[in-house]
């Protein structure tokens, strides 16, 4: 399999998760971040200021077109959706968005959002050291498996397939 380079992009303006990683490294990001947009109160006018200043950042930049796919956690809100709407209108071809219930799915994580918050970090942290000690890691966490399920995604792991939901077949003779 060839190397390729996967991002994961957790939007928000106060946590704000990114996470790359190599398929032949997975359990070592080369660049993996939680970030603050902009502090202060929110408004559009500097979500949008601050959203087009990160992605003209040199570093993100580069991390960006190097990047061979960009996965992006599907947003339900307005605001937080802005900040994926950028990156896909810069990089379409290579960007996606995935519904957190399908990463919840993969990883058979829980559904009630605390103990699923819970879980993700303690899968990650088994797996990677998470750049920080203390404070918000689940976002951080969430920013990796959308990244790693970008390595795993394509290929069948035995351990980590998606939950199949039952479905009731109607009889309409």
């Amino acid at each position: 399999m060839a190397l390729r380079k996967i991002v994961g992009i957790d939007a928000g303006y106060v946590n704000f998760a990114v996470c790359g990683i190599a398929t032949n490294e997975a359990a070592r990001p080369y660049y993996w971040v939680n970030e603050a947009l902009f502090k202060g109160e929110f408004s559009e006018e500097k979500l949008v200021h601050a959203i087009f200043a990160w992605i003209n950042r040199p570093a993100i930049k580069e991390l960006l077109t190097e990047a061979d796919e960009i996965i992006l956690e599907r947003q339900m809100t307005m605001k937080y959706q802005a900040v994926n709407h950028c990156v896909r209108f810069l990089y379409m071809a290579k960007t996606r968005e995935v519904h957190p219930n399908t990463i919840r799915a993969f990883f058979r994580l829980p559904e009630k959002r605390s103990a699923k918050k819970k879980a993700a970090v303690d899968l990650v942290s088994n797996r990677a050291i998470l750049p920080v000690k203390k404070g918000k890691k689940d976002d951080l966490a969430d920013a990796y498996l959308l990244a790693w399920y970008g390595v795993l995604e394509p290929r069948p792991v035995k351990d980590l397939e998606p939950e199949q939901k039952k479905r009731k077949v109607l009889d309409c003779t």
